[in-house]
């Protein structure tokens, strides 16, 4: 069922109906197993059967949501409608980094490569490296560009000083700004991994302080996407020990911050996920999981899918080396 959803880029809340819909036709639910009296169902507290393959852990049970290797992306900006935004907004700027009417045309041209995916030349990277000049205030439009071209041209990533927005604008005044600032480091944790793990402590760091803003629900949709993504991938034992942590902080929050069941149950679901990643490819580190945090999710307040997670990673954090 899984396999089906991944293959097919189906909502994740379809794995149960999926999974009943295979027992159904399969009879998979008359087969014989194996029973261990020894084992405990950690949801019921009785018994469950377990698969007889040799060498499976019982308590991961069949089914595994991680490793996962599918980044979570973000919306694509409209390029044309950012260029408009940036029209309006440029009588308003500092005359020293005030587009002329010739580069605002020039935009125009910028925005139909983007949307045709064209590769920009230095020209074209030179006017962006103007745009993203100007005042906090007026700069979430061309953060929102940047968005749109880092997508469509890979060589952008060649300015890295353009990505340095992402960062020097998390505590900018203006909410806005801070939105487009994290959209944007969501995009180079799915495009520019290798930069992410060599410089990931400075830029998840002050993301965590944007917690402390009143936009909690949005800055919690982003950082989650930051940590999942980051787990996707490999990463050396240090960065990836900051991770868990950083992952067990954003949960703890989490549930203490915020209320919306519907809303935040995607961000507890994908950073269990994104913990199961970790131990994965670096299992030396379950000494370094939060397991009276983990151990919260396999409660029955929560759905199937938080709960099988919670307790596939307490199984890994439990066996011994």
């Amino acid at each position: 069922a899984q396999q089906f959803i991944n293959k097919h880029s189906l909502p994740q809340a379809y794995l149960e109906q999926i999974a009943n819909y295979i027992r159904q036709n399969t009879g998979i639910d008359n087969k014989v197993m194996d029973y261990d009296p020894n084992f405990s169902d950690p949801f019921t507290g009785g018994g469950r059967y377990v698969p007889s393959s040799p060498g499976q852990n019982p308590a991961l049970g069949a089914t595994r949501h991680f490793p996962a290797t599918r980044v979570i992306n973000e919306n694509i900006p409209d390029a044309a409608k950012l260029i408009k935004k940036i029209t309006e907004h440029n009588s308003s700027v500092n005359e020293n980094t005030r587009l002329s009417s010739e580069e605002l045309a020039h935009f125009e041209k910028i925005a139909k490569k983007t949307s045709d995916g064209q590769q920009l030349d230095t020209a074209d990277m030179n006017l962006v490296a103007k745009l993203l000049s100007w005042d906090k205030n007026l700069l979430f439009p061309c953060i929102d560009l940047a968005r749109s071209i880092n997508k469509a041209s890979p060589n952008f990533f060649e300015l890295k000083d353009k990505f340095d927005i992402a960062v020097s604008n998390y505590k900018a005044d203006s909410t806005t700004c801070v939105r487009v600032a994290l959209r944007l480091l969501v995009d180079i944790t799915c495009q520019h991994t290798a930069y992410c793990v060599e410089h990931f402590v400075d830029l998840v760091a002050p993301a965590m302080d944007c917690l402390n803003t009143t936009d909690k629900k949005f800055v919690c949709t982003s950082l989650y996407k930051i940590m999942f993504n980051m787990t996707c991938v490999e990463t050396d034992q240090m960065t990836s020990r900051y991770l868990l942590d950083s992952i067990s902080k954003l949960l703890e929050y989490i549930q203490r911050e915020l209320t919306e069941k519907d809303k935040i149950e995607a961000m507890q679901f994908n950073l269990l996920v994104a913990t199961g990643n970790v131990l994965t490819r670096h299992p030396q580190l379950k000494q370094f999981v939060n397991s009276g945090l983990i151990e919260q999710f396999s409660a029955s307040k929560f759905s199937h899918k938080i709960r099988i997670t919670a307790n596939e990673i307490l199984a890994i954090s439990s066996q011994s080396q």
